[in-house]
C-alpha cells in the first residue's frame, strides 16, 4: 500500500476516534464518522445505510463494480491476530474504521466452565472461534473466544446506533461448521458460546431442498444487502441474496455456486458476488511464486459467472492461503472510494500471521 494511502486511512481513523470520543463514551457512532470526514456539514447523507446519493455527488461517486486484474497491496502484512491459528475470514467496519477477524481456537486454551485444556482437533470439531478486533494498522485492540459457532469460513459486520453488530454463522453441533446465523455485538475479553441469550439468531433458508449443514454469511452496508453462502447435503452450495443485513423473509434470488477449488470466502457489492477459492502453498495445486489463488465474480441475480481472475499479489508470502473477502471503505460513507480486499494466512505453525490485501480496480 502507498505511504499516501496509508496516510490517508490513519487520517480518517484518526477523525473517526475523536469523533467517537467526542460522541458517546468513546464508542464511534455512524453520525459521528461521518460528521468528521464532513459529508453530514453538506447534507450529502441519506436515511437507511449512510451513504452518499450518486445523484447528488455526480457521475465520479456512482458506485461501481470491481473488475480485477489479479495484483493489489497490501493494508498490512504478516500481522499477528490473538491466536497462534490460521485466520478464516475477516470483516471490515468502515463505520468505526476497525477490522475483525476469527480463526479457530489455539490448541491449549481452557474457558471458565471447562475442566482441562482442549486441544486444538477438539476445538476444530466443536466450532470453537476466536475473534480478534484490530485497527486499520493492524494493531489489536481486543478478542472475543466463540465456542460451538462454527468455522468462521465468512464473517460479516454493520452497525445498530454505531455500534458495530458481529455476523457469522453459529450451532455448529459439534460438527465443526455452522448450521445457523448468529449476530451480536463485541464484548471485549468475553466468551460468547452458541446457544447465548446475547445472540440474535436467524435460520434465513428453507429446508425444502435437503438439509442445510452449513451456512455463512457476508453483508453488503452500502446497499444494504446481506449474502448467505449454505451447503445442501448431497447437492452443494448456493447463494441466498437478502435485502437488508438482516437475512429475513425471502431472498432476492437464490443461485447456484459455480464450481471452484478450495473455498476461502466471499464478499458482495452491488449485484455481485466475489468468491475466493485455492490453497495454501505447498499443496500439489498451489506452488509458488504463483499459487492458485483466484477470485470468481458471480452475478447474485442470475447465478452467471462474470470473470474468474487469478490473484498474484504479495507472491513471497510464507504459506499464503487464501483466507476471507470484504469490501474497504477508504472515507467513511463514499462508496465510490470502495476497495475489495482478501486476506491471506501467512507464517509458520505456531506463529501464524495474517495479511490483507486491497485490490482496487473498478470498472
Amino acid at each position: 500500500m502507498t505511504e499516501p494511502f496509508r496516510a490517508a486511512l490513519a487520517e480518517t481513523a484518526g477523525r473517526a476516534e475523536t469523533a467517537g470520543r467526542i460522541g458517546t463514551a468513546g464508542r464511534v457512532g455512524r453520525r459521528a464518522v461521518l460528521a468528521a470526514s464532513g459529508l453530514l456539514a453538506g447534507g450529502l447523507i441519506l436515511g437507511g445505510v449512510g451513504t452518499a446519493s450518486a445523484d447528488e455527488l455526480g457521475d465520479a461517486a456512482r458506485p461501481r463494480d470491481f473488475s480485477l486484474t489479479g495484483g493489489g497491496e497490501p493494508l498490512f502484512t504478516e500481522i499477528p491476530l490473538h491466536d497462534e491459528t490460521i485466520m478464516q475470514s475477516f470483516a471490515i467496519d468502515n463505520d468505526g474504521r476497525r477490522i475483525y477477524a476469527v480463526q479457530l481456537m489455539a490448541g491449549g486454551t481452557q474457558l471458565p466452565g471447562e475442566d482441562a485444556p482442549v486441544s486444538g482437533a477438539d476445538r476444530a470439531s466443536h466450532g470453537d472461534l476466536c475473534l480478534t478486533q484490530f485497527d486499520f494498522a493492524g494493531n489489536e485492540l481486543g478478542y472475543m473466544y466463540l465456542p460451538g459457532w462454527g468455522h468462521g469460513v465468512q464473517i460479516g459486520v454493520d452497525s445498530i446506533a454505531g455500534r458495530p453488530r458481529l455476523w457469522c454463522g453459529t450451532a455448529s453441533d459439534d460438527t465443526g461448521y455452522a448450521r445457523r446465523v448468529g449476530s451480536f455485538s463485541f464484548r471485549n475479553g468475553s466468551v460468547l458460546p452458541s446457544g447465548s441469550k446475547l445472540i440474535t439468531y436467524f435460520d434465513p433458508l428453507s429446508s425444502a431442498q435437503g438439509t442445510i449443514i452449513h451456512t455463512d454469511i457476508a453483508t453488503d452496508v452500502v446497499h444494504d444487502h446481506c449474502l448467505v453462502r449454505y451447503l445442501v447435503q448431497g447437492v452443494g452450495a448456493r447463494y441466498a441474496w437478502f435485502r437488508g443485513t438482516r437475512p429475513v423473509g425471502q431472498p432476492i434470488a437464490d443461485v447456484v455456486s459455480p464450481a471452484l477449488g478450495t473455498f476461502q470466502g466471499y464478499a458482495a457489492w452491488r449485484t455481485r458476488g466475489y468468491l475466493l477459492s485455492g490453497d495454501h502453498y505447498g499443496t500439489t495445486e498451489s506452488q509458488p511464486p504463483n499459487g492458485n489463488t483466484t477470485v470468481t465474480t458471480i452475478d447474485l441475480r442470475t447465478g452467471e459467472v462474470l470473470d474468474s481472475v487469478a490473484i498474484s499479489a504479495l507472491p513471497d508470502l510464507v504459506y499464503r492461503e487464501p483466507e476471507g473477502m470484504s469490501v474497504l471503505l477508504t472515507t467513511p460513507g463514499r462508496p465510490e472510494t470502495a476497495k475489495l480486499c482478501l486476506g491471506f494466512a501467512t507464517g509458520v505453525t505456531g506463529d501464524r500471521r495474517a495479511t490483507i490485501v486491497v485490490l482496487d480496480e473498478k470498472s
